[in-house]
């Protein structure tokens, strides 16, 4: 009964044992000295997980003929991710993985090399603001605007023409626009009686 149940046991492992992936991880420049402790292998999702040796160094054991992500998880880095293929016959191919076309293939060598392509943003940063945003604010440009058009179209009058300058003095005089200090004294602080 014992033989039994080793064998059964022996044959069921032998179906369960897969293909082991593997390859190095490259960490950045300013990693720290305990990068890998922190560093994840994950195949599929997290179908199947590995771990990082001090020098880069993982394996995956047991994964089985197929098509998988290979992407490597830190809190602090983004890594490279890869898509390997494993034939029925245990041959590995390696290939990067490409979003936006899925269809253009760029094979990457066996065993993988990953590296850091940067480091993690988890939010989005808060915008600054300018001096170019508060220029051109509609409320800025609703007094800019006229401002500037009352210089340039002064600048383009020519006062030195003695007609025109006849002709202003008689229009400012037919106006007679009365004080701003004075309405604003007669309408606010008129003494009642």
């Amino acid at each position: 009964m014992i033989w039994y149940i080793t064998v059964v046991l022996l044959l069921h492992a032998s179906r369960v044992q897969g293909h082991t992936l593997e390859g190095t991880i490259i960490p950045p420049n300013n990693a720290p000295a305990d990068w890998f402790v922190h560093t994840r292998i994950h195949v599929d999702g997290s179908q199947y997980v590995g771990f990082v040796q001090q020098n880069g160094y993982f394996e995956v054991s047991g994964v089985p003929s197929g098509s998988y992500v290979v992407e490597p998880i830190h809190p602090n880095f983004v890594f490279q991710t890869a898509r390997v293929d494993i034939n029925s016959k245990g041959r590995i191919r390696a290939r990067r993985v490409n979003a936006p076309q899925p269809n253009a293939v760029k094979e990457l060598p066996y065993p993988l090399r990953l590296s850091a392509s940067g480091n993690a943003v988890y939010f989005k940063p808060r915008e600054q603001l300018r001096t170019v945003d508060v220029l051109f604010s509609p409320s800025v440009l609703y007094v800019l605007v006229p401002l500037i058009v009352v210089m340039v179209l002064t600048r383009l009058i020519n006062t030195s023409d003695p007609e025109l300058q006849k002709e202003l003095q008689q229009m400012s005089r037919q106006q007679k626009l009365p004080d701003w200090g004075e309405v604003f004294c007669d309408n606010f602080f008129t003494s009642v009686q």
